[in-house]
């Protein structure tokens, strides 16, 4: 159950000093979503 609510590994990470011009993204597609 704890694996459940583990905090994704992307969170928190900065948008980048040229936001919101140039935003760096993360996109992630997976069978479950």
């Amino acid at each position: 159950m704890s694996l459940m609510f583990r905090a994704h590994p992307w969170h928190g990470v900065s948008m980048g000093e040229k936001a919101p011009e140039v935003v760096t993204a993360y996109i992630e597609i997976v069978p479950t979503d």
